[in-house]
């Protein structure tokens, strides 16, 4: 069976008692629950909360924090809730309540987010810009060992290299909050997208050439700049 909680609902259940005894009557391990209570930002009882506790000493229970545009709000899990565990939580399993600002939400994140520097060099490359990086030097090595390999690396100009730079810089930077793991869709790298509750998707190019009185810019001048669409 699959058991849907709210994030609120889900924290609910995860402090009145040891996690063990939670685990057991859901039918899930602690494991598997801690990390579905890590993913979507919700604290647990430290390491001797119970302890403490029983003996008489005093304990404060975390509060849940809020959430933002990169926060988990839905878990879905393995188990069944019985009607005792139930009872503790809000509202019915899996069901939230009144939705919040999306406005909220996202000055949320982006206080969260901070400010986000441009990467000086692709030394520490996210995964998806590594993965590019790692298909020009194969290229680059057939290249050398074959006169006829048609096809070039991708990402040797400085226009290009300063385009995943700043690629980088925005994985990396949702990365460290969370915000879900980058795709590129194309070999180009034009179509991106950055998976997570909050999914975004964004183009990274050229600027389209000017019209009417700018004539006179053409791709050459484009070549130089950089426009994104999301």
């Amino acid at each position: 069976m699959t058991l849907r909680l709210t994030r609120e609902q889900l924290y609910e259940l995860v402090w009145p008692e040891a996690m063990s005894r939670i685990c057991k009557a859901i039918g899930i391990s602690d494991v598997a629950i801690a990390k579905h209570c890590g993913k979507a930002d919700i604290p647990i009882p430290e390491r001797g909360y119970w302890n403490k506790l029983h003996v008489g000493q005093k304990v404060t229970r975390t509060p849940l924090p809020p959430r933002d545009l990169a926060t988990i709000n839905l878990i879905e899990m393995g188990g069944a809730l019985p009607p005792e565990l139930k009872a503790r939580i809000t509202g019915e399993p899996g069901i939230d309540g009144e939705p919040e600002n999306i406005d909220v939400l996202t000055e949320r994140f982006r206080k969260r987010l901070g400010k986000v520097s441009l990467s000086r060099d692709l030394t520490r490359a996210d995964p998806a810009i590594a993965k590019l990086l790692n298909r020009d030097e194969t290229i680059r090595q057939k290249m050398a060992a074959s006169s006829f390999h048609w096809e070039k690396p991708r990402f040797e100009s400085s226009y290009e290299r300063r385009r995943l730079r700043i690629l980088n810089s925005i994985f990396l930077a949702f990365a460290r909050v969370g915000g879900g793991s980058a795709y590129i869709r194309d070999r180009e790298a034009r179509e991106i997208s950055i998976r997570g509750p909050a999914g975004v998707s964004i183009t990274l190019g050229s600027p389209k050439k000017r019209q009417a009185r700018n004539r006179r810019s053409d791709d050459a001048d484009a070549k130089d700049k950089l426009g994104a669409t999301g």
